[in-house]
C-alpha cells in the first residue's frame, strides 16, 4: 500500500532529480515507521500513519530542495501532495469527516512552518503569491477552534498559532480586517482559559503541572510573535489601536488566563 501511494505521488513529478530527492526523504522517514511505537499506534491507525510520513517526507524536501527550484514546485508538487494525504486521512469510506487525530493535526502544522520558512529563504519570496495560503490558514484556524478552552493539553494550540505567524509573511497580503479576524480568534482560543495555578492544580503527578506551565508559556510567545509579525507587515497607528481594542473585551478582571499572563511570564 504505501509503495502504491509513493509511486501514484511520485507519478506526478516529471522530474528524475525531485522524485529521488522525496524517495530519499521517504526513506529516512520510514526508519521511524518500521518500529512504531504503541503511543504513537494508539492516536493513530497504520493508515494515518502512512499519510503522515509521507506528508512529512514532502516538507523535508522544501526544506532541503534548492532555493532558485523550490517556488516553481513547492504548489502542485509538494503543498499540493501534502494536502492529497491530509485529505485522505480525514476520510472514512470515502466520507470526509472532522480530523480529531492530534498526531495528524501536529504533522500538518510541522508542514505548514517547514514549507513557509523554505519560501521565505528564497530570493523572490516577497513577489512569490502561494496560493495555497488561505487554505492552510483556515486548517490552523480549525485546529485552534477544536482545542478546549477550560485546559490546556496538547502543544496544537501554540504550534498552529506559530504556524499562522509564518503563513502570515507570505504573499498574498491579508487585509486588515482578515488580520483583525484571524488574531482575533487567536486571542479567543487563549483569554477563556483559567488561571495557569488553576489549571496546574487540575494536573494528577508533578510533571502533568509543569508540562502545563510549559504550553502556558509557549502559547504566550506565539500569540506575541504572531502580533508583532502583523504588526511589521502593517505598522500604522490605527492598527495599533486595533489590536488595543481587541485586547479590552478579553480583559474584563475576575479569575482568567489574561489576568495572570503578565505576573507567570515575569517569573
Amino acid at each position: 500500500m504505501l509503495l502504491q501511494l509513493l509511486r501514484t505521488s511520485l507519478a506526478m513529478i516529471d522530474d528524475s532529480a525531485w522524485s529521488s530527492q522525496i524517495s530519499l526523504e521517504l526513506s529516512q522517514q520510514m526508519a521511524g515507521y518500521a518500529s512504531p511505537s504503541p503511543e504513537k499506534d494508539h492516536h493513530h491507525g497504520r493508515r494515518g500513519k502512512t499519510h503522515s510520513t509521507l506528508m512529512l517526507a514532502y516538507s523535508s524536501v522544501a526544506v532541503h530542495a534548492p532555493k532558485d527550484q523550490l517556488l516553481s514546485r513547492v504548489e502542485a508538487d509538494i503543498t499540493g501532495n501534502i494536502l492529497l494525504h491530509y485529505r485522505a486521512s480525514c476520510q472514512v469510506l470515502g466520507i470526509t469527516v472532522a480530523n480529531k487525530d492530534m498526531y495528524l493535526k501536529l504533522t500538518l502544522i510541522h508542514n505548514v512552518m517547514e514549507i513557509s520558512c523554505a519560501i521565505l529563504e528564497t530570493r523572490d519570496s516577497q513577489e512569490f503569491e502561494f496560493s495555497y495560503k488561505l487554505e492552510l490558514l483556515g486548517n490552523m484556524l480549525d485546529f485552534i477552534k477544536q482545542e478546549p478552552l477550560d485546559s490546556l493539553a496538547s502543544p496544537v494550540r501554540y504550534k498552529a498559532i506559530l504556524a499562522i505567524g509564518y503563513l502570515s509573511k507570505l504573499k498574498p497580503s491579508l487585509t486588515m480586517e482578515e488580520n483583525r479576524e484571524l488574531l482575533g480568534q487567536c486571542f479567543r482560543s487563549l483569554f477563556p482559559l483559567p488561571p495557569l495555578e488553576m489549571m496546574k492544580e487540575g494536573g494528577e503527578r508533578a510533571k502533568d503541572a509543569l508540562h502545563i506551565q510549559s504550553l502556558y508559556v509557549r502559547s504566550l510567545e506565539a500569540l506575541g510573535k504572531l502580533t508583532e509579525t502583523l504588526l511589521e507587515e502593517e505598522p500604522i497607528a490605527e492598527w495599533f489601536q486595533e489590536m488595543f481594542d481587541m485586547s479590552r473585551p478579553l480583559n474584563h478582571g475576575g479569575d482568567c488566563f489574561l489576568c495572570y499572563s503578565r505576573e507567570e511570564s515575569e517569573i
